[in-house]
C-alpha cells in the first residue's frame, strides 16, 4: 500500500520455475522475472536491489542487510502519484502486454491482463480501449472455444499463469492424475481449440517432469 513491489529474478526458464512450483512449492507471494538480471551486477545469490521512486539504486547487497528503518522506509517516502504522461506510458505497456496474449490466442491470460490494467489505471485511455478489446477478441474465429478450453486448463492447474500461491503442494497421486487429464485435454482440444491443446501439452510436461 505504501508503494513497494517485490520481484524475484531468476536465470532459469519458465518451465523450470513452473515445475518447481508444481512439485515443490506453489507458495510464491511475488512475481518472478524470467531470464536473469541483465545490467545488474550480482556477485552471489541471494542478492537484492532496492530501486527508489526515481529509478535509482537505493540499496544493493544481501537481502538480510536491507534495513527497513534506514533504507526502505525513507525510500518509500519518496513515492508519488505518476504524472499523466507516466500513466499513459505505463498503461500502454500493460495494454501491449495483454494484447500479445490475445494475438497468441491465449484469451484467458489476455483477459486477466486487461482486467489488471483497468484496475490499476481505470481512467486511462488504454483502460477504455481494453474494455472494448476484451469484448471484441472473443468474437474472433474460434476464440470462445479457446477461452472455454483455457478455463478448464486453469482450473486443473490451480491458476491462470501458475498454481495458486495460497494452495498447498500437490501430492504425487494428484500430480499423476493431472498428467492424465492434461493428456486427454490435448486430444479433446486438438480440433476446435488447437492453441489450448498446445497449452495443455505444455502443462502435461510440467506436471510430468519433476523439478531438479
Amino acid at each position: 500500500k505504501k508503494g513497494l513491489h517485490v520481484i524475484g529474478i531468476t536465470g532459469e526458464d519458465k518451465a523450470m520455475n513452473l515445475r518447481y512450483m508444481v512439485h515443490n512449492d506453489p507458495g510464491f507471494r511475488y512475481k518472478v522475472a524470467i531470464g536473469g538480471a541483465s545490467g545488474y551486477e550480482m556477485p552471489g545469490v541471494p542478492f537484492s536491489f532496492l530501486i527508489d521512486a526515481n529509478g535509482e539504486i537505493a540499496y544493493r547487497g544481501s537481502p538480510g542487510g536491507l534495513s527497513k528503518k534506514k533504507v526502505l522506509l525513507p525510500a518509500l517516502k519518496e513515492v508519488r502519484e505518476p504524472t499523466d504522461e507516466e500513466v499513459a506510458a505505463r498503461s500502454q505497456k500493460m495494454y501491449d502486454f495483454a494484447e500479445a496474449f490475445a494475438a497468441d490466442k491465449m484469451y484467458l491470460r489476455a483477459e486477466v491482463a486487461f482486467e489488471k490494467l483497468i484496475e490499476v489505471f481505470p481512467k486511462s485511455e488504454a483502460a477504455a480501449t481494453a474494455k472494448e478489446r476484451m469484448k471484441a477478441m472473443l468474437e474472433e474465429d474460434g476464440a470462445k472455444d479457446e477461452y472455454a478450453a483455457q478455463k478448464k486448463i486453469a482450473k486443473l492447474v490451480g491458476g491462470v499463469e501458475a498454481p495458486d500461491a495460497s494452495g498447498k503442494k500437490l501430492k504425487s497421486k494428484q500430480v499423476e492424475a493431472a498428467v492424465k487429464k492434461f493428456k486427454k485435454m490435448t486430444e479433446d482440444f486438438a480440433e476446435k481449440a488447437p492453441r489450448s491443446a498446445e497449452l495443455a501439452e505444455e502443462w502435461r510436461n510440467i506436471f510430468r517432469i519433476k523439478w531438479s
